[in-house]
């Protein structure tokens, strides 16, 4: 489909392609005006009945200020390639994504943190500039590349998990960095979770240049014995404090009972975010997403044991996230297995997300089981600039 108005519209399981942010605006105006409804990023179960609307004509680096440390991309380019292109120039974005295919339109959209946002700040902090398609036919644009905003609400903010029903992100200004001088990762193999809780409780709080500390079930290391669950600590900096941080978990290690740690140069805590997370999603796996307060997550997973010890998780341990990955397939089971681990979150004041599912899971499980916080401020936004409900809910993880 075209901006040329004599243009036939596509219909439902049928994809549109805007190549420019005007184009797409004015798209999404023509699917209003018949009745159409559209669902942006790629086509997943039971989604046939919208119109798709493809990011891959908004790609491609289109501002790159070295010296002011932001890059403005399209929407519809893959966060690795965009990390290439860092990387010629020794810079990089503090993001990651368990998915090859990801674009930042949909990172942003699906508002995807990795454990290393414990050092380097949330998606949301990285976020400068947004250029927008509404669905009324308007562009709009958010937010500065250089300049804070002070007066009113950073509108911004707002198309930060936003999932796709605000509006069209066509093109994101991010902040990058120099990447670190030094990564390392001590890994510990633990047996009992309630001590590795307790170990992990520990630490948080002799962190400085931590980017991550996690605990997970499910993954195993190939030179290191098997065991039930895994400690990781990933410390990244210059070398002197990353030294100096890491001798002083082993020392707090040693204090209170802990095990020898493994270390490693180039495992990293989000490295293993994303093979497990990445394994969940390529074998059409049911993935939930546990929120909590940080300073709650030790005693939900206390409480929630049982719940979790038939399947694989990994719990992020400085920002409360807990992701899992049950192995069930009886749609039944998995209602009941779903319905208390949000009750728990729930009462904690976090909720838990159905990130995906399998395809005989599609449409019978609730993806948010609650309503989340400013939701209604959301949901007020769309009415007004997506008056005839062009745009659909997208799945959590765009590519």
């Amino acid at each position: 489909m075209q901006a040329d108005p004599n243009s036939p519209l596509p219909g439902p399981g049928e994809t549109f392609t805007p190549t420019s942010v005007q184009e797409a605006a004015q798209g999404l105006r023509a699917l209003g005006n018949a009745g159409l409804r559209a669902q942006i990023g790629a086509v997943h179960a039971g989604q046939q009945k919208y119109v798709q609307i493809s990011t891959s004509g908004l790609s491609g680096i289109k501002t790159y200020a070295p010296d002011d440390l932001y890059i403005t991309v399209g929407a519809g380019t893959k966060l690795v390639d965009i990390q290439s292109f860092l990387a010629e120039h020794g810079k990089q974005l503090a993001l990651a994504s368990p998915w090859p295919a990801t674009t930042i339109g949909g990172l942003v959209a699906a508002n995807v943190n990795a454990p290393q946002r414990m050092l380097y700040g949330a998606l949301r902090d990285m976020v400068l500039y947004t250029t927008v398609a509404l669905a009324d036919g308007r562009v709009i644009r958010t937010g500065r590349p250089l300049v804070k905003n002070v007066a009113g609400y950073d509108l911004t903010k707002v198309f930060v998990g936003s999932h796709g029903t605000l509006g069209l992100i066509a093109d994101v200004t991010l902040k990058f960095v120099v990447p670190a001088r030094t990564r390392r990762t001590l890994l510990m193999p633990i047996d009992d979770l309630r001590q590795g809780l307790i170990w992990s409780q520990q630490l948080l709080p002799i962190a400085l240049v931590a980017s991550a500390i996690i605990l997970c079930k499910g993954y195993q290391v190939s030179n290191m014995p098997a065991s039930n669950y895994l400690l990781a600590y990933t410390a990244e900096g210059l070398s002197s404090a990353v030294e100096a941080e890491l001798a002083h978990v082993r020392q707090t290690l040693e204090v209170v009972g802990g095990p020898e740690p493994y270390e490693s140069d180039t495992l990293s805590g989000t490295a293993i975010w994303c093979a497990m997370l990445g394994e969940a999603i390529m074998h059409q796996d049911l993935l939930v997403r546990v929120g909590v307060p940080a300073g709650d997550l030790l005693s939900y997973l206390q409480d929630q044991s049982i719940q979790l010890h038939a399947g694989s998780f990994i719990a992020d341990m400085s920002s409360g996230l807990v992701y899992v990955m049950p192995g069930m397939s009886e749609v039944g089971d998995t209602h009941t297995w779903l319905s208390g681990l949000r009750q728990l979150a729930l009462a904690m004041g976090g909720y838990a997300l159905v990130m995906s599912e399998p395809e005989a899971f599609a449409g019978k499980l609730a993806r948010w089981g609650y309503e989340p916080e400013g939701w209604r401020v959301m949901e007020a936004l769309r009415r007004r600039w997506d008056p005839a409900g062009v745009l659909v809910s997208a799945a959590p993880f765009l590519p």
